[in-house]
């Protein structure tokens, strides 16, 4: 299957991220401290007290339209769990948040769960080893580079709550 990117979740991904007006959506959904954004977005390497702060960005990210619209949260493929990983961590952080987000279904295994005519075992999730061995063979790519950097920017000042207001 050709795609834009390398893999069709991280094309799934860039979308989503960029679509219009979906940094306000995660904004909305988050309600992170400035400093928690630079934390996530930035080039420090994370630490365990970090992790509490960078899920709840992370997740936001992955889940703010439908947290925006007050629908339930699905489960979502490992795939595109580390494509959004991909596009907004440093790659310095990448084994970190691997290991964070281990035991997501692959897609695969979810497609394969919802067939009811081949009962079979299914894998558990996807170990933080093949998670991080997924954004290295394709987050490696320079086509990425420009929407990092746009979600840098675009996410990093708009996603500031007024510290006042806490």
């Amino acid at each position: 299957m050709s795609t834009e990117y390398g893999h069709p979740s991280i094309d799934t991904a860039v979308k989503i991220l960029r679509a219009d007006r979906y940094h306000e959506y995660v904004h909305s959904a988050a309600n992170a401290s400035k400093q928690d954004w630079e934390v996530t977005i930035g080039p420090d390497i994370w630490n365990p007290k970090d992790k509490r702060r960078v899920r709840k960005c992370l997740d936001a990210m992955m889940m703010g339209t439908l947290d925006s619209q007050g629908m339930a949260e699905l489960d979502l493929p490992a795939e595109y769990v580390a494509a959004v990983i991909i596009l907004v961590a440093n790659p310095v952080n990448w084994m970190v948040a691997s290991r964070w987000y281990e035991n997501a279904n692959t897609v695969e295994s979810m497609i394969s769960e919802d067939n009811t005519e081949e009962p079979q075992m299914f894998e558990q999730g996807m170990t933080a080893r093949r998670i991080f061995a997924w954004m290295n063979r394709f987050g490696g790519g320079s086509n990425l580079e420009p929407h990092r950097k746009y979600l840098q920017e675009l996410f990093a000042p708009a996603l500031t709550v007024d510290e006042a207001s806490r």
